[in-house]
């Protein structure tokens, strides 16, 4: 097997689009109820977030229960006085996305109100919360121990139900270089990464490239996205289109240096091609200014960096 410095990039872009497609595949198995979840593990950038909620959304059929609205039963001769009664909910297409503000408990909601087959729940980069809330066995029984909360209460959840909706989970952790048994972290969080994957029936896709492996595959989505030189997101922020395409071979040319002399100070992802570009447009797209830029935002200190 050829190792991955000796492939050609084109070579490497093609393992990393089939890891995509088998992405694609898998999260719509889920939106048709083939599959009861997955899991979709990978490093910001490599379309996890964009792929689920653009295939799913576009899923006919696919609903979930957004909101509850209850209020309590005043009336002292009615058998359920001091009891909340559901007065009405609110039902969108799609999905329910959850990113990672969120609570244990109120994943528990979410759970017990989209509980019934033909719901999916996101979960956005929140592993704690899930495991947290559903303590994780290869089993499809949500448990829930801490205290009671009003909210709950409110709507007459269980301490422990069945989920039989779908449910997919992003996450950066890597199942597939995980840390080994007597290393931190192995035992509260791999453990229960193991237990999520049999929950699951070992639906898992691994989205974690790497080195150049994920270079090609970024330079590759920047490109077919346009993001660099035609976003709203310039005009909103810079009052700018973006930065031409010569430009952005330039911002491909000088952080693919800085990813070879492993300098930069935080993993590669798309979030580093935005912020260069943005030196790019801030120096009126003056080399020296925005590589300056970049050493002095993006790269470990002490470590020299040629700016000309």
């Amino acid at each position: 097997m050829a190792k991955l410095d000796m492939m050609s990039d084109q070579k490497l872009l093609q393992i990393a689009l089939d890891a995509e497609q088998e992405m694609l595949e898998k999260v719509e198995a889920v939106g048709k109820g083939w599959s009861s979840g997955l899991i979709i593990s990978g490093p910001p950038g490599t379309g996890k977030s964009h792929t689920v909620k653009s295939l799913l959304t576009a899923t006919p059929g696919l609903e979930h229960t957004a909101d509850v609205f209850t209020e309590q039963d005043l009336d002292k001769d009615s058998p359920t006085y001091k009891q909340w009664q559901e007065k009405g909910r609110t039902v969108l297409p799609g999905p329910l996305i959850r990113k990672s503000r969120y609570a244990p408990w109120s994943l528990v909601r979410d759970l017990w109100r989209n509980r019934h087959e033909g719901n999916i729940i996101v979960i956005d980069d929140n592993d704690i919360a899930l495991m947290s809330a559903t303590e994780q066995e290869a089993q499809r029984e949500v448990h829930y121990t801490a205290k009671k909360i009003l909210e709950l209460e409110c709507e007459g959840v269980p301490d422990m139900f069945d989920y039989d909706g779908g449910i997919i989970i992003l996450t950066n952790y890597n199942m597939m270089n995980p840390p080994k048994e007597g290393q931190q972290g192995f035992k509260k969080y791999h453990e229960r990464w193991r237990a999520m994957v049999s929950r699951l029936a070992g639906s898992y896709v691994d989205m974690n490239l790497e080195g150049r492996s994920l270079l090609v595959f970024l330079e590759h989505r920047v490109r077919e996205t346009k993001q660099l030189v035609d976003s709203s997101f310039w005009q909103k922020t810079y009052k700018a289109d973006g930065i031409t395409e010569d430009q952005q071979e330039e911002v491909f040319e000088f952080v693919r240096e800085l990813v070879s002399e492993d300098v930069l100070t935080q993993q590669l992802d798309l979030r580093v091609y935005n912020t260069i570009a943005g030196y790019v447009i801030r120096a009126d797209g003056k080399s020296k200014g925005w590589k300056e830029m970049t050493r002095r935002n993006l790269v470990k200190k002490g470590t020299k960096v040629d700016t000309e």
